[in-house]
């Protein structure tokens, strides 16, 4: 493996660990349903307002990691929806 590589496969776990957490996190404040088609829109209006402002907000990693998280909801979704065709 590459330094690069390798560089970039340690930062993907430490991001996704930190994903991981956040997750939980939020899961633990109540919050549940992202698995459910009707939230992809919400999610994708929240995905554009975070990403609009994080760069106003001072130490934004945890709005880095919410944007994260919502894109792999959106994701996750649009793949379900596909599946069903």
């Amino acid at each position: 493996m590459k330094i690069k590589e390798k560089k970039l496969s340690e930062t993907l776990k430490e991001f996704v660990g930190e994903m991981e957490r956040r997750l939980a996190e939020k899961e633990g404040d109540g919050y549940e349903g992202w698995d459910n088609q009707d939230c992809f829109t919400p999610l994708l209006s929240c995905l554009i307002k975070d990403a609009g402002e994080v760069l106003d907000i001072p130490n934004s990693q945890k709005e880095c990691i919410d944007i994260a998280n919502r894109a792999m909801m959106l994701w996750y979704l649009d793949n379900k929806k596909t599946e069903g065709k």
